[in-house]
């Protein structure tokens, strides 16, 4: 669900609760002796009005936009299956909101060139795929510190976010997942 930009934080843990509320205030917690003073480092992070009101519209319609992308994930997931791919994971414990269907393909299948390339094939068909996200340790602030994680930047050149709009069709994503295993001339696993 979203705002437009940013969203919402809801949780019944009061010492959680107390952190954010300062962390989106500048890093004022409120007991500070002199105004605009911080006691650490925050951020502002504060929506308006009319994004509450849309947060709020959101919130009334979770279930049905959480069942909706649920859906494609799933629908993804059949279109998919039988193929040497990995795809976003759900713990007992957890409920996936499916935000974005992410796949992994196997090394042989895609690299950095190779995805770049199936991004353009795609984009030529008007379906807008993304990258999947850069590991951390490539962004600029880092750099000094020489981070090299082998395991983010090999799921990086290999894994893409799929289309996963509310309102994406069943038909759409079988249209999807043909160019993909098309473009790259995926074969089934052999049981």
């Amino acid at each position: 669900m979203t705002t437009g930009e940013g969203g919402m934080i809801v949780t019944r843990n009061r010492k959680l609760y107390e952190k954010i509320k300062a962390l989106n205030n500048h890093g004022r917690t409120g007991k500070e002796k002199m105004q605009f003073l911080t006691s650490f480092i925050g951020l502002k992070y504060k929506i308006s009005n009319i994004q509450a009101a849309l947060g709020y519209a959101q919130l009334l319609r979770l279930k049905k936009i959480l069942k909706a992308k649920r859906k494609i994930f799933y629908n993804y997931k059949k279109l998919f299956s039988g193929y040497d791919i990995s795809m976003n994971i759900e713990k007992k414990t957890t409920t996936n909101s499916y935000w974005m269907p992410t796949v992994i393909f196997n090394k042989k299948d895609l690299n950095i060139n190779r995805r770049n390339s199936l991004i353009k094939f795609l984009k030529n068909k008007d379906i807008d795929i993304r990258v999947f996200f850069w590991p951390l340790s490539i962004m600029s602030y880092y750099k000094s510190q020489k981070l090299r994680n082998k395991i983010s930047y090999d799921l990086f050149y290999r894994g893409i976010n799929l289309p996963s709009y509310v309102d994406l069709k069943l038909n759409e994503q079988k249209k999807i997942v043909s160019h993909i295993i098309n473009f790259l001339k995926l074969k089934k696993n052999v049981q």
